[in-house]
């Protein structure tokens, strides 16, 4: 499981680990609870900075991964021994860096301030940029369904790759705002996206798009998280 909040707050993300640990990325640096004691990460263990504003998630290897939002710094990766930093000078398309999230494949996706998305795929970098298939170049939210399809959230609305080819969808096809900051998949089929400044909450079934108001009893259209229990 896994949630990414707002750039703003001192807490940014927190997830659960394939152990069943929670890795919690703040504003001093990286923390994991395994169930009985704390560990914590800072600059001086490996981190590019201890300002880790950005997002946090896990590769198909069990490496975590947390990113520094706006403060810049790229993205880091933990492979229970080692913190290793990939920049623009390893093939990230910006260092600005606010959501992340591993496949099923191996692939690391991206999603950086005005870059667009850079995918990892062992050590080959790809960027995806609105020159092709997304609807804008700040990404603020990246998840993956049950089927396999890899879901961004831009600044301009969603765009979806389903591992061949890549769908775009804004507020013309039922999304309730073109910010996107959140996204989740449910076990059911449906996948759920947080607007900024648009009508609150929408659910996709991958036919038909439900978009939940302040009417409906949402207390704010602005939903920068969304986490699916068990």
């Amino acid at each position: 499981q896994h949630r990414n909040n707002d750039q703003h707050r001192q807490n940014q993300a927190f997830a659960q680990g394939q152990a069943g640990n929670l890795w919690f990325a703040t504003s001093g640096g990286v923390s994991k609870f395994d169930g009985a004691g704390w560990t914590s990460w800072t600059v001086s263990e490996g981190l590019a900075s201890n300002n880790v504003i950005g997002d946090i998630a896990f590769d198909a290897e069990g490496n975590t991964w947390v990113s520094y939002g706006f403060a810049g710094y790229g993205a880091s990766s933990f492979n229970g021994a080692v913190w290793t930093t990939v920049t623009i000078a390893d093939g990230l398309c910006d260092d600005h860096v606010y959501a992340i999230a591993g496949d099923a494949e191996g692939s690391v996706w991206l999603g950086t301030h005005g870059g667009g998305i850079s995918k990892l795929d062992t050590a080959t970098w790809t960027t995806y940029s609105t020159e092709s298939v997304l609807r804008g170049n700040t990404v603020r939210a990246i998840a993956v369904d049950n089927a396999g399809r890899r879901w961004f959230g831009t600044s301009s609305g969603v765009s979806v790759f389903d591992g061949i080819s890549w769908t775009m969808y804004g507020e013309a096809d039922g999304l309730s705002g073109y910010s996107v900051y959140a996204i989740a998949a449910d076990t059911a089929g449906h996948t759920w996206f947080g607007t900024f400044g648009g009508e609150g909450l929408s659910r996709f079934d991958g036919t038909t798009w439900t978009t939940y108001t302040v009417a409906d009893g949402l207390l704010t259209p602005y939903v920068v998280a969304i986490d699916i229990d068990a």
